[in-house]
């Protein structure tokens, strides 16, 4: 007796400037393997909307990294285990999970790619992972420390996650450039809850 592939729908960018909805078949369950409910997926305006409106120039990592019809979007999701392979013994149906997937209903993944979210954190938290791992990593690439003079480029999600970690890390004075004088307010927010800044820079360029 055959059984039926398990189905999923996903986000998918058939063309330039067109989402739409696509049912697909999930891969069957192998060894190492988890399958995924998701619950939240988290998208990253700057680099899907890019993509989608095919805003990059055709000598560009973009154009070399993606292409119509794009299956692939979105990179950051959480989701509820539904079911392991007998090999997996990290996780079982239940827990919940971050991992690196695109927007999908359900995934078929590594359990290796799969990172436990604590009991303490609400989903829609956790699906910011990925993005906060980044601004961390630049703040350790940036040598974020006590008295250092930090400028940051763009106030989106990550520039505003900087913006905290040079607040933690009790940096001397933080400038901070965005187009958008929202962002650059919320940036403030971030930057003045401890008073121990000697100086805030705020840049706005025209456009």
């Amino acid at each position: 007796m055959t059984t039926a592939p398990e189905r999923a729908s996903r986000i998918v960018f058939p063309e330039k400037s067109a989402v739409s909805l696509e049912v697909y078949d999930l891969p069957i369950l192998t060894a190492g393997h988890v399958r995924i409910r998701t619950h939240y997926s988290l998208m990253s305006i700057g680099t899907e909307t890019t993509i989608l409106h095919q805003r990059y120039a055709p000598d560009s990592h973009f154009a070399r990294m993606f292409s119509f019809p794009q299956l692939q979007t979105g990179v950051q999701a959480v989701g509820e285990v539904e079911a392991v392979h007998s090999t997996v013994t990290q996780f079982k149906p239940g827990d919940r999970v971050f991992m690196r997937m695109a927007h999908g209903s359900r995934q078929v993944l590594p359990a290796d790619k799969c990172s436990p979210v604590p009991a303490g954190i609400d989903s829609k938290t956790a699906c910011w992972c990925g993005l906060a791992k980044t601004a961390f990593r630049a703040a350790w690439a940036g040598r974020f420390e006590a008295g250092a003079h930090v400028l940051i480029i763009g106030a989106g999600p990550v520039g505003q996650m900087a913006t905290r970690w040079a607040n933690t890390m009790a940096c001397a004075s933080v400038a901070a450039v965005d187009l958008s004088p929202f962002r650059l307010r919320h940036a403030v927010a971030g930057l003045t809850q401890s008073g121990r800044f000697q100086l805030i820079g705020l840049v706005v360029l025209e456009e």
